[in-house]
């Protein structure tokens, strides 16, 4: 795991190969598809992301990647709003109870991002399996998931993710929207 604190209490976690609950099973439906030639190796990410404001601040978002040879990429999505399991150790302020799950509407941030990248040409032939997630009660928001979706998307074709690049990734993507 990659862990940061950056200037100004931002704060991110990320998990490379690992999860840290166990991820949904691979179920629902595809929900874009289009041609694509790069490939990469198969990978699992999931990225907790904290930003020190009001509101709109936080989000966790994992996906897993596996390629194929059909020169194409599809999403599914496998997570949900289950909203009764309380994750303890996020990185969320104390004030906010974070859970697993996600709501209908933040999925819309995720979809924006998704296609952004695949409007980019940015994503590699195979599946991207979205199947874990945690809301803040009161920081998560559409923008939030899409900003961690960005993030995610942006490291699948990181080869070697460390702290730096890390950092780097999660400074652009920040800087797209402010």
């Amino acid at each position: 795991m990659v862990k940061c604190i950056l200037e100004n209490g931002l704060k991110v976690k990320v998990w490379v190969d690992d999860f840290p609950i166990e991820s949904k099973q691979m179920k629902g439906k595809y929900l874009s598809r289009a041609q694509k030639k790069m490939w990469i190796n198969s990978k699992q990410l999931v990225v907790e992301l904290f930003i020190p404001r009001d509101h709109n601040n936080y989000a966790l978002l994992g996906i897993e990647f596996i390629p194929d040879n059909e020169k194409q990429v599809k999403i599914k999505m496998s997570i949900e709003n289950e909203g009764s399991h309380e994750y303890n150790t996020s990185i969320a302020p104390q004030i906010d109870t974070v859970t697993w799950g996600i709501f209908e509407e933040y999925k819309h941030g995720i979809m924006n991002s998704f296609n952004k990248f695949l409007k980019n040409g940015k994503l590699p032939s195979g599946t991207i399996y979205y199947n874990i997630s945690a809301q803040g009660e009161i920081g998560s928001s559409q923008n939030m998931f899409e900003m961690v979706s960005d993030i995610l998307l942006s490291l699948l074709t990181v080869e070697h993710i460390c702290e730096s690049t890390v950092m780097c990734i999660v400074k652009q993507c920040m800087g797209t929207r402010e």
